[in-house]
């Protein structure tokens, strides 16, 4: 029977911080989509693997993988900047903790002309690599 009751305590904090991320993301972005997809875009920030930093100062950063797409990234990084504008502290820590969405890499940057012979399209034309 405990660990009923300890099970329903889990689900109940981890719905709790969900709803309580979704209306950060609803009321502190500027995401179009959000009155829709506040709920499943914090799911989807929570389920993938990042990383925390605690310095020496009793800060913990935590470092959250970027989403599939720039604007569902960028919704995310205006909560973790809200977040740590707020100061919020580590659950029976009292320290506060700073939270970081990673950027998706401008693939746009690293696309050139390929200048090889051997990349020149049927008619002559570059092919972009």
């Amino acid at each position: 029977m405990e660990s009923k009751h300890l099970t329903h305590a889990i689900r109940t904090a981890a719905f709790n911080t969900v709803t309580a991320l979704a209306r950060d993301l609803r009321v502190n972005t500027g995401y179009a989509h959000a009155a829709d997809e506040a709920h499943t875009l914090i799911r989807q920030a929570l389920t993938p693997s990042s990383d925390i930093h605690a310095t020496g100062e009793g800060q913990m950063t935590i470092h959250l993988d970027p989403m599939p797409t720039p604007r569902a990234t960028k919704a995310i990084a205006d909560v973790c900047e809200h977040l740590t504008a707020t100061r919020t502290h580590y659950p029976g820590t009292g320290s506060p903790f700073a939270t970081r969405s990673r950027t998706i890499p401008d693939l746009t940057q690293t696309i050139r002309q390929c200048q090889e012979s051997w990349c020149q399209g049927s008619k002559g034309r570059k092919i972009t690599v």
